[in-house]
């Protein structure tokens, strides 16, 4: 119900979900992210295939943005947001689902791009690492829309966020939804490639490494900063022209950033030319630092 109080809300077993995601995470981060990257620094030193390092580099990569901070980020929000807002939690059958297949392919993307690599049952690797993205685009995709309807419920008056906060949580999964997308037009090209199989390309591993940061990540933690750093850290809400501000410059930040990598497709990028882009993420880092150090309230 829209109008349950935060005790009742608490106590819903649907917002405990976000155990499930906090496991799921560790347990990503520890056996395959933490493990794979390991192992790809010591085969590099040994002196090892360096495509198969390559793409056991990017799949550990991927699965630690994805995977490890991913589940984390999508977990907490799926905690925080119904209560910040005052409304039911998100449809738990919805988000198990989407917790089941998300990470299932991220478990199949750290064992079947190194297989596809390494020349190991290349048609069946081939055929996972196409699907690990399918799961995961699907996945991502429920947990996107069980968030999502939260939003649409109306939120208790006297709790309702600011509207820089649903913004910033709106361009969080949009940014989330396009790099899933992204990342299955690249586990299809990896798979397709007969030159370097089951390597991610330039552009897409650029994208995906930039939006998972900068879009996803960066503006999740910015909206539940913007909103839990008032309400239990007792600090001033900072005013909404310099939130807005801030998500602006990095959006902006972000966008040049990923159009001047695409123009010059996946190769580096002159020095020059990254200055702008950054500076306005950097803008952005610094008014986010700046709300979340701001003088605490009176009691």
């Amino acid at each position: 119900m829209a109008g349950a109080s935060s005790t009742e809300i608490a106590s819903k077993p649907a917002l405990r979900i976000w155990r499930a995601f906090a496991v799921a995470g560790l347990a990503l981060a520890i056996l395959a992210g933490f493990a794979s990257g390991t192992l790809a620094v010591l085969v590099r030193l040994a002196g090892g295939p360096s495509l198969w390092t390559a793409a056991l580099a990017q799949a550990h990569g991927h699965v630690q943005i994805y995977g490890f901070a991913g589940l984390m980020t999508l977990g907490v929000a799926q905690h925080f947001v119904p209560r910040l807002r005052g409304v039911s939690p998100p449809d738990a059958r919805l988000c198990w689902l989407g917790l089941s297949l998300l990470g299932a392919g991220l478990g199949l993307r750290i064992l079947s791009q190194p297989l596809l690599a390494g020349g190991i049952t290349i048609q069946a690797a081939a055929t996972a690492l196409v699907i690990s993205g399918t799961l995961e685009l699907v996945g991502g995709s429920l947990l996107v829309w069980a968030l999502a309807a939260t939003l649409r419920r109306p939120g208790v008056t006297h709790k309702r966020p600011l509207r820089t906060f649903t913004t910033a949580l709106v361009t969080g999964l949009a940014a989330y939804e396009a790099a899933l997308a992204i990342n299955l037009l690249g586990t299809w090209h990896a798979a397709a490639s007969t030159e370097r199989p089951g390597i991610v390309p330039a552009p897409a591993s650029t994208a995906l490494a930039a939006l998972g940061f900068y879009g996803f990540l960066l503006p999740i933690a910015f909206a539940m900063g913007s909103r839990t750093f008032p309400l239990f850290f007792r600090t001033q809400a900072s005013r909404p022209i310099l939130l807005a501000s801030a998500l602006g410059a990095l959006a902006l930040g972000v966008a040049i950033h990923l159009g001047l990598d695409a123009a010059h497709h996946g190769a580096p990028i002159p020095t020059e030319a990254t200055v702008t882009p950054w500076l306005a993420v950097n803008a952005a880092l610094s008014l986010i630092l700046a709300v979340r150090t701001a003088a605490p309230r009176a009691s």
